[in-house]
């Protein structure tokens, strides 16, 4: 048994419990939708990828924006297993944190994001549960604003300044029949981004993503794709000029499947 490596993706019903006593409706709430369990070889014969425990979360914050997680300011208390098992004593591989906050997941009106949370160590044989408890600080966006760039013709090359944010047009893919539009900011502050034709209507976009680069400094850049338009447009970003940190507990119990 301790050669086999358990690497378990599981959709946990009812076993995520939320930040507030009933869940309320339009409550912070947090849950569990993912667990990834991977014990290492004791031979070291077989590469393990990742090993240790994973927990992917569920983050729900009615009515705000979310922006990001504050690793930093966000601190953890608990992460054991029922049988009193610390499964962060061990150091975690390099470049693997409690929290991955540089790589979040969110539905489209940024009221809720995924994440992960992670321990190097997996529960032990026997164990039933894991419970991680934390503080979570996230960043939310405050005082919404608009900005427009009329008659915008999109060509590849284009350079603008929405307020603080830089816009570059690029060459998108099919070439010559779609482009591509890179907004960077400081941080993770756009809401929305519109493409409005003459008579009023949003182009629809191919797709829309958001990366956090680090290199060759730390910036937000949000992607856009559409065609290519016949016609100047509008752009319309909303987006938010400042931030506010919400403290939010965890507190999460949980089967580990097997």
């Amino acid at each position: 048994m301790k050669r086999i490596v358990f690497c378990l993706f599981c959709l946990l019903l009812s076993v995520g419990v939320g930040l507030t006593a009933e869940d309320e409706k339009g409550k912070a709430s947090v849950k569990v939708v993912g667990l990834e369990i991977h014990r290492s070889n004791p031979d070291d014969q077989i590469m393990i990828f990742n090993p240790g425990t994973s927990v992917t979360v569920l983050l729900s914050q009615p009515g705000k924006s979310i922006l990001g997680l504050d690793a930093k300011a966000s601190k953890l208390e608990t992460f054991a297993d029922d049988k009193k098992t610390d499964l962060t004593k061990t150091k975690s591989p390099p470049g693997r944190e409690w929290l991955n906050a540089a790589f979040l997941r969110f539905n489209k009106d940024n009221s809720q994001c995924v994440f992960q949370m992670y321990a190097p160590i997996t529960p032990v044989e026997g164990a039933d549960k894991v419970f991680v408890k934390a503080n979570l600080a996230v960043i939310c966006g405050k005082e919404e604003k608009v900005v427009e760039q009329k008659n915008a013709a999109l060509k590849v090359g284009d350079k603008a300044t929405l307020d603080a944010i830089e816009m570059n047009v690029q060459k998108g893919f099919p070439e010559g029949k779609a482009v591509t539009v890179v907004f960077t900011t400081p941080d993770r502050s756009i809401k929305t981004i519109e493409f409005i034709d003459s008579k009023g209507k949003t182009i629809n976009q191919v797709f829309t993503n958001t990366n956090f680069l680090t290199f060759p400094k730390p910036q937000c850049q949000t992607i856009c794709s559409l065609s290519v338009p016949a016609e100047p447009v509008t752009i319309k970003v909303t987006y938010f000029s400042k931030t506010e940190t919400i403290m939010t507990p965890v507190d999460l119990r949980f089967g580990v499947g097997f």
